[in-house]
């Protein structure tokens, strides 16, 4: 990012966009959604900030987003449905609204305009699928599709929203997958797929995969397993270990297309009670993009989702109090010192928005 410069633009039928410095950010509004672009050579002072110029400007179509935390349990042992928007620099944009019902332990997806929320635990293990917008009203009518289970992974797969893994009503660990349209109905048939676990952490990756992190495997053991799954739900690369074992962390996309796993409960790195303060960021093909590192205070339980360039870490718990936000860049650096913002839970969902 040295020696660039970064310039807005907003209405894409109106607006000429002046002439911008070789190498420049460029950020474009249109239609309600910000996008980003690297510009290497330059825009000419005629061009039009159009579905026709977005093409041909190569914008990535990643927006300058917001974070969304919806659900968790309280320091009370009550869940909640309150969701929280929270900006990139870790302020709360309006006052926390309650939507769907009050559960834990849910996944969740970016769909653009909108997230979307599957499974997790109220009184007993959800299929539920739940929309909703920043302004946190419903988009589609809530309902219910494929298999019941909690402690889920999940993330926007193209168009659709892939969910992964989880426990069943019978408490037994599954490698299942569930592909959902935007209107929140099976895309495919559910398959099971890779290793069995659950208490893990995902994110998107790449042009739009699915990476899930870690995990407990079925109560026999800590995992440190990435599985990337296509968007047809279909192994992309063999199974591998990266990092420690870990499980009970959160996980979010990056600007770059990489992938922040953090916190967690990790046998090697935690005591008994608090978890760990480690940041793990991975390739899209399941590497190391650097080395892992300690930052932050410990939790586990915690909430990631991406906010413009940056990471929002939300919530979890730390012996037996629950904690709020940090924000981390794409390199693992904190932002700001952290900061208490909004309800106080842990093993919520978040999304960017």
């Amino acid at each position: 990012m040295e020696n660039q410069h970064i310039v807005t633009f907003k209405d894409d039928n109106a607006t000429g966009i002046d002439q911008v410095p070789l190498g420049s950010i460029v950020h474009v509004k249109s239609s309600g959604k910000f996008y980003q672009h690297n510009n290497p050579t330059g825009v000419t002072p005629t061009s039009k900030v159009s579905d026709a110029s977005k093409t041909n400007l190569g914008i990535r179509g990643e927006w300058l987003s917001r974070a969304m935390f919806h659900g968790g349990g309280l320091q009370t042992n009550v869940n909640t449905n309150m969701t929280a928007l929270i900006s990139s620099t870790g302020t709360l944009l309006k006052p926390e609204s309650a939507i769907s019902d009050a559960h834990y332990g849910h996944a969740s997806a970016s769909m653009g305009a909108f997230g979307m929320m599957y499974g997790g635990f109220g009184i007993a293990s959800l299929n539920k699928t739940s929309t909703c917008t920043e302004d946190s009203t419903i988009v589609v009518l809530e309902g219910n599709a494929g298999t019941a289970r909690r402690y889920l992974v999940g993330s926007n797969v193209g168009v659709n929203a892939l969910f992964y893994g989880g426990m069943n009503s019978s408490n037994v660990a599954v490698s299942l997958t569930t592909l959902l349209t935007p209107t929140t109905t099976l895309a495919q048939s559910e398959s099971s797929v890779g290793l069995i676990r659950y208490a893990f952490a995902g994110a998107k990756v790449g042009a739009g995969n699915l990476m899930a992190h870690g995990g407990n495997n079925n109560g026999a053991a800590y995992v440190a397993t990435v599985t990337l799954l296509s968007p047809t739900a279909t192994l992309i690369q063999a199974e591998t270990s990266v990092t420690d074992p870990v499980y009970t962390h959160s996980g979010a996309e990056l600007i770059d297309g990489n992938a922040m796993f953090y916190g967690g409960y990790s046998p090697s790195l935690s005591d008994a009670t608090n978890g760990c303060n480690v940041c793990r960021i991975l390739t899209p093909t399941a590497t190391l993009a650097q080395a892992s590192t300690s930052i932050g205070t410990v939790r586990n339980g915690n909430m990631s989702a991406r906010a413009g360039f940056n990471v929002i870490i939300y919530g979890g718990v730390t012996s037996v109090n629950l904690l709020n936000t940090k924000i981390l860049t794409s390199t693992g650096t904190l932002v700001q010192p952290e900061t208490t913002v909004g309800t106080q839970r842990a093993s919520g969902t978040g999304f960017s928005i």
